[in-house]
């Protein structure tokens, strides 16, 4: 299992991301960059009527905070990865009381404008604050941090510190295959996992897709917070049927892009087509020589990178070169939660693919 540890890697950074100290919040992917290398004529009103659909779901939110009574945040996530060819996924959450930074609006939409691309690193953000003076009272400027625990440059923002995870008792989950789930809240990570057990993952077939998932607390803890609930629809399983994973022994399953072609891309659409899925192709050349190609695209099953891009990418042949090209894909689902105590709140899906890629010889 030991070609698998990556995966284990991803699911403990992503439990890693809800639990760390609960001192600060991640901030929202930046502004879809907006300039001539990146735009292109597919991306219309549409389009953009599009993603209004997929991410506008913060609208009722109060912008006003009281720190006397801000109330309750929850949080759930489903991640589901298939990461060449092993299907991995987890379920994990969190409920605590409301922070100021909670309430802020942030942009959740695509990184890019729909269906454009760009090579290389996306744009860097800019620092929201640059020391406590700019914050609230309560809040400290501090940034965010990378999976190897380091500071993101440019990322500092303002947020609530010493906040904690709360067991506000049982929380249940319709939709799955097996019925109704119970999860616990599990102290050792201070999160919400299946049953209270275990590092947050599941068995992937409990999960179904092109469902409604019910989430109910119908008798919470303490007194204060109110019964919550939220309802959203699991998209179509995300499978790639484009191209055909192959194995040549070596324990690295991998697809085959023919780079003399038109680099095109199908999978299961979203249905009815709304949302956008995120996608990257890197090619490694060799330890000191990587070009990624980025595009953000509408969730309708096809997508062509055009050749100006496709053109950047430059495969090596070595096998640290075909273990570090890759091709990744993610589409993202969230609904609201709703109660009298819960100021914000969601329950949301990340489905994300991910497979080595060759060029064919």
């Amino acid at each position: 299992m030991k070609k698998y540890g990556i995966v284990f890697i991803v699911l403990s950074f992503l439990l890693f991301a809800v639990s760390c100290d609960n001192s600060t919040n991640q901030k929202g992917d930046v502004e879809p960059v907006n300039d001539d290398e990146v735009t292109d004529e597919a991306a219309d009103e549409t389009s953009d009527e599009t993603v209004d659909e997929a991410v506008d779901i913060d609208e009722e939110v109060s912008d006003e905070f009281d720190p006397e009574d801000p109330g309750y945040s929850v949080n759930f996530n489903f991640v589901d990865i298939n990461m060449m060819g092993s299907p991995q996924a987890m379920i994990v959450g969190y409920v605590m009381k409301t922070a100021r930074e909670d309430l802020e609006e942030t942009y959740e939409g695509p990184t890019y404008m729909l269906d454009t691309c760009v090579v290389g690193e996306e744009a860097p953000g800019e620092p929201e604050c640059t020391s406590k003076e700019d914050c609230a009272p309560e809040q400290e400027c501090v940034p965010d941090y990378d999976d190897q625990g380091n500071p993101v440059a440019n990322s500092e923002h303002c947020a609530t510190p010493g906040r904690e995870s709360l067991d506000v008792g049982p929380i249940k989950i319709k939709g799955f295959e097996a019925g109704e789930q119970t999860f616990l809240y599990e102290p050792n990570d201070q999160v919400y996992k299946l049953n209270g057990e275990g590092d947050g993952s599941v068995d992937p077939s409990l999960i179904t897709y092109d469902v409604d998932y019910t989430l109910n607390a119908e008798d919470p803890t303490p007194d204060d917070l109110d019964p919550f609930s939220a309802t959203f629809h699991m998209q179509k399983k995300f499978e790639l049927t484009s191209h055909t994973l192959t194995d040549d022994g070596s324990g690295f399953p991998f697809i085959v892009i023919d780079m003399a072609q038109p680099l095109s891309f199908t999978w299961t659409q979203n249905d009815p087509v709304n949302g956008f899925v995120e996608m990257t192709v890197t090619a490694m050349k060799d330890m000191n020589t990587t070009v990624s190609v980025s595009c953000t695209v509408v969730d309708d099953g096809e997508f062509t990178i055009p050749a100006e891009f496709a053109s950047n990418l430059v495969f090596g042949t070595g096998m640290i070169a075909q273990m570090g090209s890759m091709l990744s894909m993610t589409r993202k689902v969230k609904s609201p939660m709703t109660g009298e105590t819960i100021t914000t709140g969601s329950i949301s899906s990340d489905q994300l693919f991910l497979v080595n890629v060759r060029p064919a010889q």
